[in-house]
């Protein structure tokens, strides 16, 4: 999963549940591709059910994604020690 997550991020700046949709696309297409937002806000759009969230810039008329926060619960899943085993320790860290 963590291997997943990386690529999608490098390649796409997608995760596992933005779909087709990546930072730089329009939530109009996102709305157009999977219906009414199930939440909006001023900066961000949720699809509780997609386990999804879209952070957007309310300025531009085509509202451009800015940001994608995965909500899927087997996120929670993925240990810190998972991570450091995989990709080595980070520069720096902050508690």
């Amino acid at each position: 999963m963590i291997l997943q997550i990386m690529g999608l991020a490098y390649e796409s700046q997608k995760n596992i549940n933005s779909g087709p949709f990546s930072v730089g696309d329009s939530l109009k297409k996102a709305e157009k591709s999977w219906g009414p937002l199930e939440d909006l806000s001023t900066v961000a759009a949720n699809y509780w059910s997609r386990n999804v969230r879209f952070l957007y810039d309310d300025s531009t008329g085509r509202k451009t994604i800015t940001a994608i926060d995965d909500l899927d619960p087997q996120l929670q899943t993925i240990h810190l020690s998972e991570l450091k085993g995989l990709i080595g320790d980070p520069v720096s860290a902050e508690d």
